[in-house]
């Protein structure tokens, strides 16, 4: 602690990642044969949806689907708003307040 110099508690945190599974566009269209991945909002992870589990290269899970954990899963039923409030809206807060933040997005956002 240097001599005359005021400190703040602050609140360290750690990068979090959270993914969404957006519902499909076009539920009609030939080209789009179906859903790749399922998402579970109670263990926060998205399972890849396989007809042929012998050939998926990703971690495979007890139920034999390849299965990720994030720190936080939307399914399709998700909206923006539910979104903005679970993970952004404190970050934009402490942005406003002087505190640095960061929000990252990929894909159709």
């Amino acid at each position: 602690h240097l001599q005359g110099t005021e400190t703040k508690d602050v609140e360290e945190e750690a990068v979090k990642v959270a993914i969404r599974i957006r519902p499909l566009a076009n539920h009609n269209d030939p080209q789009v044969v179906g859903r790749a991945w399922k998402a579970s909002r109670e263990k926060n992870s998205i399972a890849e949806i396989s007809t042929d589990k012998k050939t998926s290269r990703y971690h495979q899970s007890a139920t034999n689907e390849a299965e990720y954990e994030f720190d936080k899963v939307f399914g399709e039923d998700s909206n923006t708003n539910e979104i903005y409030n679970e993970l952004v809206g404190d970050i934009v807060e402490s942005v406003a307040g002087g505190v640095n933040g960061t929000v990252f997005t990929y894909g159709q956002t």
